[in-house]
């Protein structure tokens, strides 16, 4: 194990009222997928990282933007394993999103009849993008860059 890991295993033990720097959006995933809890459930908010849809899927745009101002993406969640792909809208409005963001994801619910319908248990987690992250941990909290909020109407 690297001595980064060894310090952010300390630190996420003692609680230190301490900020993180990650040098870019990948460190800061990666580090999430190594040392923090990635457990699937409902109500759950797990870190992900949106990816390049047009590159990865052959669809006409990385991000749609929706008529409404909401956003779909296709993101990697979190896990011990590096990560599953699967397609997530923002909860409301705000920043573009772009390939290579750090979001908040909040499961909602999880469907025996996507995960069957696609024949891939991981599209069976349903939820929303909750926010655009910073690659920054400030006393144990992501630091926020956007949250996705509903729009006024």
């Amino acid at each position: 194990m690297t001595q980064l890991t060894e310090m952010l295993k300390l630190w996420w033990k003692t609680r230190r009222k301490d900020t993180i720097y990650f040098k870019n959006n990948i460190d800061a995933f990666d580090m999430y997928c190594q040392n923090m809890d990635c457990t699937l459930r409902e109500g759950t908010i797990i870190v992900a990282m949106v990816m390049d849809a047009k590159t990865i899927y052959g669809l006409e745009n990385v991000v749609k933007v929706q008529s409404s101002g909401q956003q779909t993406a296709v993101i990697n969640v979190a896990s011990s394993s590096g990560g599953f792909l699967i397609p997530a809208t923002t909860f409301g409005v705000g920043k573009r999103l772009k390939a290579g963001d750090l979001v908040s994801w909040q499961i909602i619910d999880y469907s025996d009849e996507l995960a069957a319908e696609s024949g891939n248990p991981d599209f069976g987690w349903v939820g929303l993008i909750t926010a655009k992250l910073e690659p920054v941990i400030v006393n144990g909290q992501w630091r926020i860059d956007c949250l996705y909020k509903a729009k006024k109407t």
